[in-house]
């Protein structure tokens, strides 16, 4: 979080609710993070949930007289108490003060920091009293909530004619001009901007070994060849057995040929490290024990040293742990394969991962949609859908 000159001061609070009053396009963009519990000044959570009361119930900004009625009725009702009077009415006198530009943008920019700071301080609060307790899972949980509860989004969208210039050309949008290939010319051809982009999910499509881990692999090499740091996260293999794949496809060497090398794949791939650097990380889990929330978590943890993926392979989505359960497998698969996509989302780089093909799929030379095992919602979830197919 970046430092704020003001401190979330009092003065902080009070330029929050004076800026969020005059500016209802403002109030519209923060009302989903921010709440009146994170302001210390009880004016300031006063004046603030009246104008969240109003925007919900009407649909529009708060005026003055109509806040000076809600300060009347909570002093006739007991709730505003005589000597909090002057305090309320000192910064409601101030909300009209046209707030300056750079006011705005201040607080704009600083009020994902505030809930931040404001959500751990109470946050860190209950976890000393739950400490004795040794409820550490609980404080664990309550501080990466209140760590990840920043408003994620201030953006109001794409204003799709006054932006279409910029976003034809491929300016507007940064993620549209990251996009990473397959490799394979005649399939990029068929690919919007010829790869996968930024916040878009890939699926791989086959039956049982058809090839989903060496195609997502090879996949992830074409990433690093055009300098992306890479997240690889094998469900199924060993991280060595992934790292010798991918030992394989650097040297041109078979499997069973790298024993024998040793010496040499080792210079080799120390030549490589000199030019990508340590830009591919591998990461095993057993099957079925690994959520989409653990990646994410694991990313965290990456991101804490540094290192930002560009791209992230799943290998392969099936064999996620559901977040929850269902009575029925494929209604966990929709959730999963929903949760992943949002991952991409959130990350705002491509996502590969792959699909198992029902077993009628191994006897068939072109793959399909209708061969997708438990779920058809994967393949709706997902933007680009590859099969690999057998012809014979």
């Amino acid at each position: 979080m970046s430092a704020p000159t003001l401190g979330f001061d009092a003065r902080f609070q009070a330029l929050i609710a004076r800026v969020l009053f005059q500016d209802a396009i403002a109030l519209s963009r923060v009302v989903h993070g921010l709440r009146p519990d994170h302001f210390d000044v009880p004016a300031c959570a006063f004046v603030y949930q009246s104008m969240r009361d109003h925007l919900e119930d009407y649909g529009g900004p708060l005026t003055m007289p109509i806040l000076l009625e809600r300060l009347r009725r909570a002093v006739d009702e007991g709730d505003l108490g005589r000597d909090d009077i002057p305090g309320h009415v000192d910064l409601i006198a101030g909300l009209e003060t046209e707030a300056l530009p750079g006011e705005r943008a201040y607080v704009l920019e600083q009020v994902s920091d505030f809930i931040v700071f404001q959500s751990l301080r109470k946050a860190l609060d209950t976890s000393l009293t739950l400490m004795p307790k040794g409820n550490w899972h609980e404080i664990r949980r309550l501080l990466s909530k209140a760590l990840d509860s920043g408003l994620r989004d201030l953006d109001l969208g794409l204003h799709y004619f006054r932006d279409a210039r910029a976003r034809l050309m491929g300016t507007h949008d940064d993620s549209l001009r990251r996009v990473f290939p397959t490799g394979v010319a005649e399939l990029d051809a068929l690919l919007f901007r010829g790869g996968l982009s930024a916040g878009e999910m890939g699926l791989v499509l086959a039956p049982t070994n058809r090839g989903k881990s060496i195609a997502l692999l090879s996949f992830a090499r074409r990433a690093l060849v055009s300098g992306a740091r890479v997240v690889f996260y094998t469900l199924e293999m060993s991280a060595t057995a992934v790292a010798a794949r991918a030992d394989a496809g650097w040297t041109g060497l078979r499997m069973s040929e790298l024993e024998e090398h040793a010496e040499d794949v080792a210079l080799k791939l120390s030549r490589l490290h000199e030019t990508f650097g340590d830009a591919l990380i591998i990461k095993q889990w057993p099957p079925h024990a690994a959520t989409v929330q653990m990646i994410h978590a694991h990313l965290e943890q990456l991101a804490a040293t540094g290192f930002r993926p560009d791209l992230v392979v799943l290998d392969y989505g099936d064999l996620l742990k559901p977040e929850a359960r269902y009575n029925e497998r494929r209604h966990e698969l929709a959730t999963t394969f929903e949760q992943i996509r949002g991952l991409a989302v959130e990350l705002d780089c491509p996502v590969w991962t792959a699909t198992q093909a029902n077993r009628s799929a191994l006897k068939k030379e072109v793959v399909g949609l209708e061969d997708l095992s438990e779920s058809f919602d994967k393949a709706m979830i997902a933007d680009v859908v590859i099969a690999l197919c057998a012809p014979h």
